[in-house]
């Protein structure tokens, strides 16, 4: 999420008024909201997919792109649906990465709408987004990020998390497969919350705690 919102209540206000995809509670489509008068890109909401996939390539190019610091305009009708990115990757270098179905083969541009955070046009259309060191952004719920501190330790963590929480895993848990609950488990418990970026620990180690709780 990049957005001016501190809580529900702020985004809800914030949806009333701009104008784009999503509505005020947290909609199954991303949300991109827009300025109802300058038509400009306000805010994003974009949800990660649940399917991994070897991303390596369209992200090498689109890391070439030259980063050009912009923003998105609205240019069709308003509301309109804009449906999730299909597949993700979480890189070695801490990179995540976002692709919408088939890679566009046409032109492509690359927009950094904020600190870290770039979308990609080609087409005519988003074809992907990426994060560069996505474990800074890890907060609880509406919070900031407090720091922008390396935790290496904690990008091998979420590396672990995005490997294991995924599809096929994602169906076994609700079987009730207990292979894939004690790997979580595990999971959990290496989760040091003594060093490191604390906040950042803690969030990741309460959403684990949360799936061992709910599927064990």
């Amino acid at each position: 999420m990049v957005s001016p919102c501190q809580d529900g209540a702020a985004h809800e206000r914030h949806v009333l008024a701009t104008v784009g995809s999503g509505n005020w509670y947290q909609s199954e489509h991303d949300e991109l909201r827009f300025s109802p008068s300058e038509r400009v890109l306000e805010s994003v909401w974009l949800h990660i997919p649940e399917v991994n996939a070897d991303l390596a390539e369209p992200l090498a190019r689109w890391r070439a792109l030259p980063s050009t610091p912009g923003t998105l305009g609205l240019v069709g009708s308003d509301p309109f649906d804009q449906v999730p990115a299909t597949t993700r990757m979480f890189g070695a270098d801490g990179t995540l990465v976002c692709a919408y179905g088939a890679i566009a083969s046409g032109a492509e541009t690359r927009l950094e709408v904020a600190e870290g955070c770039s979308v990609v046009v080609g087409d005519g259309d988003l074809v992907g987004w990426f994060i560069e060191d996505a474990e800074r952004f890890v907060v609880r719920s509406w919070e900031f990020p407090g720091s922008a501190v390396e935790d290496r330790e904690f990008q091998t963590r979420m590396a672990e998390f995005f490997d294991l929480v995924a599809e096929p895993n994602l169906e076994a848990l609700e079987d009730g497969e207990p292979d894939v609950i004690e790997r979580l488990s595990v999971l959990r418990d290496g989760i040091d919350l003594g060093g490191g970026v604390q906040a950042r620990r803690a969030a990741l180690r309460e959403t684990v705690a949360e799936l061992v709780d709910f599927f064990g």
